[in-house]
């Protein structure tokens, strides 16, 4: 009887623990540490050449689209088609790019989005090869976020939130996604 008591215990506070573990927060020091996103299946993909069936053999049949990424983050892939426009904005100046047919049906996209929190310490480092500024992240009519984006040899984009917004989902620091490109 007392080792049932001892046993319930045991099981009561392991499943504590797992509750407690999903829900965590890490905090990082510099951006270099999310260097490892990169470094994994993402690296066999190429921008402009690989496909959807390229995408699979490399994320499983039910990836073609997004799919869970190294067990703490959710992946989404982008591909190029008749509907993609690029802006860039420099100044007064407003660029707009469409892909050249022989990309249609090509990946042109990964984005990357925590599902748990990583927050960005206030003595974050910025090594030289990122190159930072602040603007505004936007997702469809309801996301509206003061941010700050950085970016990385011009193919890999990383954007903080600058605020905490008013129903506490998103922190000031908090990592809202990574994209490459």
């Amino acid at each position: 009887m007392k080792t049932a008591k001892i046993f319930i215990v045991l099981t009561f506070l392991l499943a504590f623990a797992v509750c407690v573990s999903a829900q965590r927060t890490q905090t990082i020091d510099s951006l270099q540490e999310l260097d490892y996103l990169a470094k994994g299946k993402v690296k066999d993909l190429k921008f402009t050449v690989s496909t959807n069936e390229d995408v699979e053999k490399v994320f499983g049949e039910n990836c073609e689209k997004s799919c869970i990424y190294e067990n703490d983050w959710d992946i989404y892939f982008k591909y190029f088609d008749e509907k993609w426009i690029d802006k860039t904005f420099v100044g007064n100046k407003v660029s707009i790019y469409k892909p050249k047919p022989e990309f249609i049906g090509k990946l042109g996209s990964i984005v990357i989005q925590p599902k748990i929190q990583i927050l960005l310490s206030e003595n974050a480092l910025f090594p030289d090869e990122f190159e930072c500024r602040n603007n505004t992240f936007i997702r469809g009519e309801k996301i509206r976020i003061s941010s700050r984006t950085c970016v990385k040899n011009k193919d890999t984009t990383y954007i903080f939130s600058n605020e905490t917004t008013a129903d506490g989902k998103i922190s000031k620091g908090q990592l809202i996604l990574v994209q490459f490109t």
